[in-house]
């Protein structure tokens, strides 16, 4: 099944939540898997985990995570969190359902349109696309945006995931051969043509996927297996990955045959990773996390950050998010 109708999200402390297990809508079938091709397969990092001895000689600076969430009010909005770790409203955004990068700055959409913000005015839009739907609008799951300004989305509606491309007019063309099933409707650029996924198979497994626009095809990537949540390097070389367990960094690289990547960082019992965030070259992670108490209800809601060294990954952001439910999250340099 789809964590969330429209998206996956984090309610606040006392709230009750279903964490859905890696499964998938009633009556759907999955796509047949496939190997990944060659100019994107996937390669470990040389890190093997977050080292207790990995010390930074000051944190990260540069830069603003920006997160789409519900205010305490309810209010859906963007949230600020600048290199002091301080948060900040940036702007009400009543009906948006999904955030995702874009050239200069952020996207928001909403079942009929895309929304562009520019990084240094993320309160006033600076485009704005209308979807062309040739059936009845979805609401959009996620969205990402290419450096070219090519539009790629996911849809998610109850038992219903439609993933599209749009171009400049905003009309859509539904990619038929992507997947029919995932764990969470995630979508990211990382080619002219290729974008990455989550795809969940007929045996239940949620593994990573490369669909491709130009080729129409559908790449199960093998290398990881139940696969929750990711995010991508804005240079879309490298990706994030969160399983139930652990936080895995990947390289975009050459054909790699050999074994899974070995994690940056373990979860705790009960910890729940919800979002994902990368700089553009892959070496700052911004990961939204939780723990998720047997009764189902949240605690600890947090902004952890992780960044890569020379002695491997260290972690040197844990600061609690001011929302309530957080929908995704983007990080702007």
């Amino acid at each position: 099944m789809f964590e969330s109708s429209i998206r996956r999200g984090v309610v606040a402390t006392g709230l009750a939540v279903a964490v859905a297990a890696s499964g998938c809508a009633a009556g759907e079938t999955s796509q047949p898997t496939a190997t990944v091709p060659a100019a994107i397969d996937l390669v470990s990092t040389p890190s093997v985990g977050v080292s207790p001895s990995a010390t930074l000689s000051r944190s990260p600076s540069g830069g603003v995570l920006v997160v789409l969430a519900d205010g305490p009010d309810g209010v859906r909005g963007v949230w600020t969190l600048d290199a002091n770790s301080n948060w900040s409203s940036a702007t009400n955004t009543p009906g948006v359902t999904a955030l995702g990068r874009a050239a200069d700055g952020i996207a928001l959409a909403n079942a009929t349109s895309i929304e562009v913000r520019r990084a240094a005015d993320l309160a006033t839009a600076s485009g704005v696309t209308a979807l062309k739907w040739a059936t009845a609008p979805l609401a959009i799951a996620d969205v990402d945006v290419s450096a070219a300004g090519k539009i790629a989305l996911v849809a998610a509606d109850g038992s219903t995931l439609r993933y599209a491309t749009a171009g400049p007019d905003g009309t859509l063309a539904v990619l038929t051969y992507a997947p029919m099933q995932s764990f969470t409707p995630l979508i990211a650029w990382v080619g002219d043509s290729s974008l990455l996924v989550l795809s969940t198979n007929q045996q239940q497994i949620s593994r990573l996927a490369v669909v491709d626009s130009a080729t129409r095809t559908l790449s199960a990537v093998q290398a990881l297996s139940g696969v929750r949540v990711f995010a991508a390097s804005s240079n879309g070389k490298v990706i994030a990955a969160a399983s139930a367990s652990s936080i895995y960094v990947v390289q975009l690289t050459a054909l790699a045959a050999g074994p899974a990547p070995a994690p940056i960082a373990g979860l705790a019992e009960g910890q729940v990773v919800w979002a994902m965030a990368m700089d553009k070259t892959g070496e700052r992670l911004w990961t939204l996390s939780g723990q998720v108490r047997s009764d189902g209800s949240v605690g600890s809601v947090r902004e952890l950050g992780y960044v890569a060294g020379a002695s491997g990954w260290a972690k040197w952001l844990d600061v609690a998010v001011p929302f309530g439910r957080g929908l995704d999250q983007v990080f702007l340099p």
